[in-house]
């Protein structure tokens, strides 16, 4: 009924949900793809599912690349998102791994302010402060932590 390699100016149909169970998979999948836009916090899970595969990898060059999806994840995700917790917590993580441990601070200090409670971002500090020779700081946190927990 409708190819999907159609020629040029062929038109896709916006199709409803009924309208689309009533089509072939391949075309309500087409009309899907074409005119259904996802939410920003939609967008911003998408980038960081995305962000969270390239950085299980474990490759430098993929982390560096999850980063960027990390920061766009968060650039789009609305500011009340429960998405920007976990963005950061795991965007610092990305730059503990890489070394850049002012960064992996920054992010985790971040990801606090929408979620408290997040044992992995107050972990990921004190494993940077113990980075920078600062075990103070990193003992703090580590207290912080186990508060948490127990």
């Amino acid at each position: 009924e409708f190819p999907l390699f159609a020629p040029a100016g062929t038109q896709v149909p916006q199709l409803s949900s009924n309208e689309a169970r009533e089509k072939p998979p391949a075309i309500a999948a087409l009309s899907h793809l074409m005119h259904d836009e996802e939410s920003p916090e939609e967008r911003s899970e998408l980038l960081r599912d995305q962000a969270n595969r390239l950085f299980k990898t474990g490759e430098r060059r993929n982390i560096l690349k999850a980063v960027q999806l990390y920061s766009d994840a968060i650039a789009c995700a609305p500011q009340s998102s429960t998405i920007l917790a976990p963005a950061y917590s795991n965007r610092a993580a990305a730059h503990l791994k890489l070394e850049n441990y002012a960064s992996s601070i920054a992010d985790s200090e971040k990801s606090l302010e929408f979620d408290r409670d997040n044992v992995k971002a107050l972990y990921r500090i004190a494993t940077a402060e113990l980075a920078l020779e600062r075990p103070a700081k990193a003992l703090a946190r580590i207290a912080e932590a186990r508060s948490l927990i127990v």
